[in-house]
């Protein structure tokens, strides 16, 4: 039977998940049909013996392959859409996530009992980047690979919600605010509180956890004693003439625990 056309068919699925596609010739027949095979990409969707809108029917061809045939052109093309959107429907998974990131930028050297030191020149102490494993827990940095600015704690998390969309091996996900429904009142709902945090974003690919109302409280702590002891130190530092003061009154060092002394330098 002749081929009237052959045409591509291309649909986005959106949320990420990229487009589908399929390639179908056209035929007539001789009892003035058009009709066209299925292909893999749209077989599922079509049942034989089964009629769909616009009068389309399956069945199988003289070759006993399974096609579909309709008395226009358009009823044929207008079914492919809906059947190729129909087989590429998404799986939806939804989670509740805390999205986080701890970074340390630090360079030091210890001994084996843990002792720190500010470089390896000192008896018994390495350099804590020669073990990969901490490199990364760092920072990397040394004597020559420098941060800039100095030595820096950053912490940071987000109470969200995580859709993944599933196509075949097309995967997409996506975050958004946590949406869990409950007491949307801060103080009595730990993903509120840990939300309002604000001013600051998390990196391209942070660190992720599984939503409990214990880890929102954790990861608030924690940014609420970075805040804490930011504005301590800001607070005795920032004006020249307080860090002075401060030096002078050998008050001790602002973040050192109590179980560790200051270097003391005996005086000439």
């Amino acid at each position: 039977m002749p081929q009237i056309k052959k045409q591509h068919f291309e649909i986005s699925l959106g949320n990420g998940l990229g487009t589908v596609s399929t390639h179908i010739i056209f035929n007539a027949n001789a009892k003035g049909e058009f009709y066209c095979r299925l292909t893999p990409e749209i077989e599922s969707f079509f049942e034989k013996g089964s009629c769909y809108e616009g009068g389309v029917i399956c069945n199988t061809d003289n070759k006993d392959f399974l096609a579909i045939y309709a008395t226009t052109l358009a009823a044929l093309e207008d079914i492919i859409v809906v059947a190729l959107r129909g087989c590429n429907e998404p799986q939806i998974t939804e989670e509740y996530v805390i999205r986080y990131n701890i970074e340390s930028h630090v360079s030091f050297a210890q001994t084996e009992q843990g002792e720190i030191f500010p470089n390896a020149s000192f008896d018994g102490a390495e350099w804590h980047s020669m073990d990969s494993s901490k490199r990364e827990k760092y920072g990397n940095h040394n004597g020559t690979n420098r941060h800039v600015g100095g030595f820096s704690l950053t912490i940071g998390a987000r109470a969200e919600t995580k859709t993944t969309f599933i196509v075949g091996d097309k995967v997409s996900v996506k975050y958004q605010r946590y949406n869990k429904e409950g007491d949307s009142y801060i103080a009595s709902n730990p993903a509120e509180l840990l939300n309002s945090w604000v001013g600051f974003e998390l990196p391209k690919k942070p660190k992720e956890i599984p939503y409990s109302d214990e880890a929102a409280l954790f990861f608030h702590n924690l940014m609420l004693g970075m805040a804490t002891i930011s504005k301590q130190i800001q607070e005795a530092t920032f004006e020249q003439q307080d860090l002075l003061s401060l030096i002078a009154s050998s008050s001790g060092n602002l973040l050192m625990p109590p179980s560790i002394r200051p270097t003391q330098i005996d005086a000439k």
